[in-house]
């Protein structure tokens, strides 16, 4: 598992595009819809008194597959779930999804960013996200 600090704002990666390249890219869509090639993990994310837990489902990926980026205003958990190939398969049920996912968050202003802590068990991975003493920062 890779973790990434990033010193600038999420909104600021997103929100990026100029307005020339946002015009091309809508007019690219409405010629052609396009289909998102990540999925989203299932999550739980739950507050307590001093931190934010995050649980994301991840059976099947390897800690090695999962990148953790965490800029000042958000969270993000990119990686891939890879299909295991079986010989002269012929698929009767395919529920599993496989592929790139991403999941991403707003961290709440409390959240201290320098101090998540994560940790992959059973399929899950769990970030602690504590919050900065005092309160809103």
């Amino acid at each position: 598992m890779r973790h990434r600090r990033i010193s600038f704002r999420y909104t600021e990666v997103v929100g990026g595009l100029s307005a020339a390249l946002e015009t091309e890219m809508w007019a690219l869509v409405r010629a052609q819809p396009l289909a998102s090639p990540l999925f989203r993990p299932p999550a739980d994310v739950v507050e307590t008194g001093a931190a934010y837990i995050v649980t994301i489902e991840v059976p099947g990926v390897s800690e090695d597959e999962v990148e953790i980026f965490v800029h000042p205003d958000a969270l993000v958990v990119s990686g891939r779930r890879r299909c295991r190939d079986v010989e002269d398969a012929h698929y009767h049920v395919a529920e599993i999804r496989y592929g790139p996912f991403r999941f991403d968050m707003a961290l709440p202003r409390d959240a201290d960013a320098e101090r998540i802590d994560a940790a992959t068990d059973r399929g899950q991975l769990r970030l602690v996200i504590p919050k900065r003493p005092g309160g809103n920062v």
